[in-house]
């Protein structure tokens, strides 16, 4: 589970940002303010991964604004990140309730 800091998971913050900017750098903007709303330190389990994928938005988003990248090679580079960053919290998930069972 890719939580965005113990609230929402960072996939329905991504959702209502979408909602509310058509642009990928504002989307991008809005996800961080509400990801650090949700946890300032971004300290909760799966913080860290939180933190890359957004370091990784602000790269692309200065990307799309300077032209160095279409506003879609940056949503689909996004996509893939998000795909491998889920995948990884997902493992990390079911390996701490696999040892978790081991004390029951």
């Amino acid at each position: 589970m890719l939580v965005a800091c113990g609230g929402p998971k960072l996939a329905s913050l991504q959702s209502s940002c979408e909602q509310r900017y058509a642009d990928f750098p504002n989307q991008t903007r809005c996800l961080k303010r509400e990801a650090l709303a949700a946890d300032p330190q971004l300290s909760r389990p799966g913080g860290d991964l939180v933190r890359l994928y957004l370091a990784y938005g602000d790269a692309a988003a200065a990307r799309v604004e300077d032209g160095t990248m279409r506003e879609v090679d940056a949503r689909l580079a996004m996509a893939e990140l998000y795909s491998r960053i889920k995948a990884q919290a997902d493992a990390r998930q079911a390996d701490q309730q696999a040892r978790y069972s081991q004390f029951l």
